[in-house]
């Protein structure tokens, strides 16, 4: 009787995996590119940011510039935070930009206090409340930190 797991090495069948996720970004039918944004980010793997940020940018679809973008304040790596504050400038959705905003918000940088600064006076009363909200945030857990040291 034969195994029903796939042959060879479990470093092999997880980079088959992790590449197929990458293709799947792109993939025609929304829900799976989607997911394939959703799964990226929550795998952890910093090799998937630049594709990442390819989708959040330049993805046809918003729910996958918005789950590209949520994926990429996950990871946290900073070579995002251009991307995401593009995204905030971008004449995308309102849900892609709310992404950009949280995602920037997971950030400890002076880039992401930068964008998030500038989104206080966005046009959208939505954008700027969001941008407060994580401002506020970051502030607070600044201030806690200083408490703590």
């Amino acid at each position: 009787m034969r195994s029903a797991r796939p042959a060879g090495p479990l470093w092999w069948r997880t980079r088959v995996f992790f590449e197929k996720l990458l293709r799947a970004l792109w993939h025609p039918e929304r829900t799976r590119a989607v997911l394939a944004a959703l799964i990226l980010g929550q795998l952890g793997d910093l090799r998937a940011v630049p594709a990442l940020i390819e989708a959040a940018l330049h993805a046809r679809d918003f729910g996958v510039q918005e789950a590209a973008a949520r994926s990429l304040g996950r990871l946290q790596d900073p070579q995002a935070i251009p991307a995401l504050a593009l995204l905030l400038r971008m004449e995308v959705p309102l849900p892609v930009r709310l992404a950009a905003v949280e995602a920037l918000g997971a950030f400890h940088d002076p880039r992401a206090r930068e964008a998030l600064r500038v989104a206080l006076n966005d046009p959208s009363e939505t954008i700027r409340r969001a941008a407060r909200a994580v401002w506020e945030s970051a502030a607070s857990e600044e201030a806690s930190s200083r408490v703590e040291s």
